[in-house]
């Protein structure tokens, strides 16, 4: 596979290439990893099979800094929460701050307790199937998110609702730091979906009883 991105993409371009690193060898050194993953996960989005939980993770993360999907646990209680400010919030200045002043924080809700709401009233064993389906392929509401179970960690349910904003100093000082990352591809998913959630306009309810009356009288049907 890097063979192929190799041949096909960046040797036609390697003159260019080589004037960079003349240039500057230190950052040409990283634009190129980047060139050639960014080809990589090309290749790889072609690839329609499911992936594993592990995936969506970086365990553990190659930095404590404070990043859009860093996964962080409060100190007193145990609490578990994701990171999804935009990620140019979180590029640090040079006087060494944020570009914002507020850490959005989002709950992470343990799974047994997310699912038995889920589950609750139902008693038919293909029912509860299909709930689960939807459950854990983020259909079965608009304001929760999937976060699957690994070795590294115990995985639940984002529930957009339940959001809260912190300093900098507050996250330091009553959270731990970050032990696992969101992975980008996975987190902008998540983002989009937050997104849509709290983008949504809605309106109110169109009275239309009448209107259905009259379309199934004229059809005609009687049962």
């Amino acid at each position: 596979m890097t063979n192929e991105v190799f041949l096909k993409n960046l040797l036609p371009q390697l003159e260019t290439w080589k004037a960079y690193g003349k240039s500057n060898s230190s950052r040409t050194e990283k634009a190129l990893l980047r060139f050639t993953l960014n080809h990589l996960m090309q290749i790889l989005d072609e690839d329609e099979e499911q992936c594993f939980p592990e995936e969506i993770y970086i365990y553990p993360p190659l930095s404590d800094a404070l990043k859009t999907g860093s996964v962080i646990e409060k100190e007193d209680d145990k609490s578990l929460y994701a990171i999804l400010n935009p990620a140019c919030d979180l590029v640090v200045r040079k006087n060494g701050e944020y570009k914002t002043d507020r850490i959005m924080l989002v709950e992470i809700e343990k799974r047994e307790l997310f699912i038995d709401a889920a589950l609750k009233d139902i008693t038919n064993k293909k029912k509860k199937k299909n709930r689960l389906k939807d459950v854990f392929g983020n259909n079965y509401n608009a304001y929760s998110h999937w976060l699957p179970h690994t070795k590294f960690f115990e995985g639940g349910f984002l529930n957009f609702r339940k959001i809260s904003t912190r300093t900098k100093e507050e996250v330091k000082s009553a959270y731990k730091q970050p032990h696992i990352q969101i992975s980008p591809d996975f987190i902008k998913d998540i983002l989009s979906r937050f997104s849509s959630y709290y983008a949504r306009q809605g309106q109110p309810d169109i009275e239309c009883d009448k209107i259905i009356e009259e379309i199934v009288t004229s059809s005609g049907d009687t049962k």
